[in-house]
């Protein structure tokens, strides 16, 4: 795990919960519980009910259920699976569900969670604090810069070296290639860092590429959605007796799915950067859909790949507006944010050429908070 990383996660997750105010929401639960135990009434059970619905719609803002792959990853690796937006929605859930329901079993429950978030806050505080005094830097991502995360998995790599090399040589060439022939620029893979266990690699993007690479990888997990779908259906035929022959329908059909949204993918970059000549478009296609299923290959061996760019507060609506091709419900929100964020900056690059960032970097995930 990298130590700046893991700073800048701490920061994000610190930064939360302070915005959400969490301790008082479970404050307000636990309070008219023990009043709903003392004086049970029709007044009191409504007060608890709109204590709890007010800390659900609280933790349903909470952006830690929103973390980038490899934010996620380092936040359970320090014990805080139970501690974001899911794991405490999973844990309020469970309590209320109980059957019987009762009041005063149900406040030693809820006031022994928010013990536990409290003291796992107060170590999370204390190391955010620690790193900072031995001078561990975090640098949020600002404005035109941008990051993709390749995250490999051990089934992958064998943690092997030579499986590794492989592996990084396989997405250098299809990143610059890719990029250069969508694009027309030749880019430089700037490494912003690394870690082992799954190898983690993260990369500077400058916006074309942010955004490129957003419609790439928002296109792919649209047609594994779509085909995950289909593969649904396509066990319900099983299961209720359907032929052979219209399971075999149901099969092709996956396949057809996955031809269509990758040359959806291909079409909607090369709208966005037309290649005017026809002579080179015919050359450059091909190696355009060659790079955009290896991605896709990827991403179905478990190879998580994610976007970052800077924050923005209406991702959904600018990026609707701006691709509404595009499915943006099946987008991560820090797919969307890079998308609406490169749409914007390259808005503006059209207003003045000037401003164009060259080989901008930032750190790997996308909400920029600073040290509370």
């Amino acid at each position: 795990m990298e130590a700046s990383r893991l700073r800048f996660v701490l920061n994000q997750y610190l930064s939360e919960h302070q915005r959400l105010q969490l301790d008082q929401g479970f404050s307000n639960v636990v309070a008219a519980l023990k009043r709903s135990t003392q004086a049970p009434s029709p007044e009191t059970e409504a007060e608890f009910q709109a204590a709890l619905k007010q800390l659900r719609e609280t933790l349903s803002r909470s952006r830690t259920g929103e973390f980038v792959e490899s934010a996620r990853r380092i936040l359970e690796s320090i014990g805080g699976a139970k501690f974001n937006r899911d794991g405490l929605e999973e844990e309020i859930n469970e309590i209320v569900s109980e059957s019987p329901f009762l009041p005063a079993q149900a406040t030693k429950r809820f006031q022994s969670l928010a013990n536990e978030l409290t003291a796992f806050v107060g170590k999370v505080t204390a190391a955010r604090d620690s790193l900072a005094a031995i001078n561990i830097e975090c640098e949020p991502l600002g404005e035109g810069e941008y990051e993709l995360g390749v995250l490999i998995p051990e089934s992958v790599t064998k943690n092997d070296l030579d499986e590794i090399a492989k592996g990084l040589k396989d997405w250098n060439q299809t990143l610059k290639d890719l990029l250069e022939s969508i694009t027309g620029k030749a880019p430089r893979i700037d490494v912003r860092g690394a870690s082992s266990g799954s190898f983690d690699l993260f990369i500077s993007l400058d916006t074309d590429g942010a955004l490129a690479l957003s419609m790439v990888v928002g296109g792919i997990i649209w047609m594994y959605q779509r085909i995950q779908k289909a593969r649904e259906k396509k066990d319900e035929l099983k299961a209720e007796g359907y032929s052979e022959k219209m399971i075999q329908a149901a099969e092709e059909h996956e396949e057809e799915i996955r031809k269509e949204e990758l040359l959806n993918i291909k079409k909607k970059l090369l709208a966005q950067y037309p290649i005017n000549d026809e002579g080179r478009r015919n050359e450059l296609e091909p190696r355009i859909k060659k790079h955009i299923e290896f991605i896709a290959e990827s991403i179905r061996k478990n190879v998580d790949v994610e976007v970052s760019g800077p924050p923005t507060t209406d991702d959904d609506e600018a990026a609707e507006i701006a691709t509404p091709e595009l499915d943006h419900r099946m987008m991560s929100h820090h797919v969307r944010g890079a998308l609406t964020s490169a749409l914007r900056q390259l808005q503006r690059v059209r207003e003045s050429p000037a401003q164009l960032p060259q080989n901008a970097s930032g750190s790997g995930v996308a909400e920029d908070t600073a040290d509370e």
